[in-house]
């Protein structure tokens, strides 16, 4: 008789148990067909959000309630912001287009320093070196001590062509640009180019923070017009 009720208790356990754990799944069951309608009628008012901005946007009805900072303020430090993203790219340009006007009447390697002068001039640059292949001075323009100056300069402008030639001896293009910082905080350009098939680098020093690597590039035609004549002319 207790074998009896024994089994039956664990069957009424079993049952209990049974309907507990179907109510559980039938509660969980609900609670996520609760999420899913929810969910759907977030994503339908979404779509519908959507559907009329589109509309607007179409009909030209669009419109933003908060209105903009129009204060004399905040108009200032928007255009000072501009001013200053604007501003290397301007200078850039200004330089460009003094250098396309340069002077036609430099004609001969006598001419070369004047067309120096000129160049720093209109460039913006306290000093312009001219030099060979080798890294000897063929003109210079505005250098403060002389020759010391310009022959650093035009030395320097050697190591800029062996590292060029590195830089093509192990297939990688070679340079015709460099603007490096010195510990001076001046900025300094050098440009690298040929005239039959010699090559010639023009280097400018400057104060300016920012100098396009092609600055210079609208004097090389008529540098390269004056290399090409013979030394004689110079007379």
């Amino acid at each position: 008789m207790s074998l009896l009720w024994a089994a039956a208790g664990m069957i009424v356990g079993a049952a209990i148990g049974y309907l507990l754990a179907a109510r559980r799944w039938a509660s969980c069951v609900e609670q996520l067909r609760q999420s899913r309608r929810v969910k759907d009628e977030e994503s339908r008012g979404l779509r519908l959000q959507l559907r009329g901005l589109r509309r607007a946007y179409e009909t030209g009805t669009l419109t933003v309630d908060t209105p903009p900072d129009r204060s004399e303020a905040r108009i200032a430090a928007v255009l000072e912001e501009v001013r200053s993203m604007v501003a290397p790219f301007a200078a850039h340009a200004e330089r460009q287009a003094a250098l396309t006007a340069l002077s036609p009447s430099f004609i001969h390697r006598g001419h070369l320093s004047a067309l120096l002068a000129e160049i720093g001039a209109r460039a913006g640059l306290e000093t312009v070196v001219l030099s060979d292949g080798v890294g000897l001075p063929l003109a210079d323009a505005g250098a403060a001590d002389g020759a010391s100056t310009c022959d650093a300069l035009a030395a320097a402008s050697a190591m800029v062509l062996s590292l060029s030639d590195r830089l093509d001896d192990s297939g990688q293009p070679a340079m015709r640009a460099a603007v490096v910082r010195d510990a001076v905080g001046r900025t300094v350009l050098y440009r690298v180019f040929e005239v039959a098939e010699e090559r010639y680098v023009l280097t400018g020093v400057t104060e300016a923070a920012s100098v396009a690597p092609d600055a210079l590039d609208p004097t090389l035609p008529q540098l390269r017009h004056i290399l090409r004549r013979p030394t004689a002319a110079v007379a």
